[in-house]
């Protein structure tokens, strides 16, 4: 007969399942929301940053204003080339269709 478990053996066991569930649930969902919550934690830095500095009002609303048109102009940029490249796929997509469909079309005939 086996000797019986002691309730401290049984709480490790579950303790022990308990963590292994634990990191491999971190590991998948935790690095996303790591680096979500360090790009909030940079933006407020810097924003925080730019109002402690020893500068004017003025200064730091036209640094401000500055940074928001190089970002808004960026983000334009990106949005030209993603269109050029959506552009360029459909032409492509279109072009491979076209010469692919007599082939398809004959297939079609011989399978019948």
């Amino acid at each position: 007969m086996a000797p019986p478990i002691s309730e401290d053996e049984v709480l490790m066991d579950e303790n022990r399942n308990f963590d292994d569930h634990s990191i491999s649930e971190t590991n998948r969902r935790g690095v996303p929301t790591g680096l979500i919550l360090l790009l909030i934690g940079i933006g407020v830095g810097s924003l925080v940053a730019a109002m402690l500095t020893p500068k004017t009002g003025k200064q730091v609303r036209k640094g401000l204003r500055r940074r928001y048109e190089d970002a808004r102009d960026t983000l334009e940029e990106w949005s030209d080339q993603a269109e050029g490249w959506m552009q360029r796929g459909s032409e492509w997509a279109n072009a491979a269709s076209s010469k692919v469909a007599p082939i398809a079309r004959k297939l079609k005939r011989e399978v019948r």
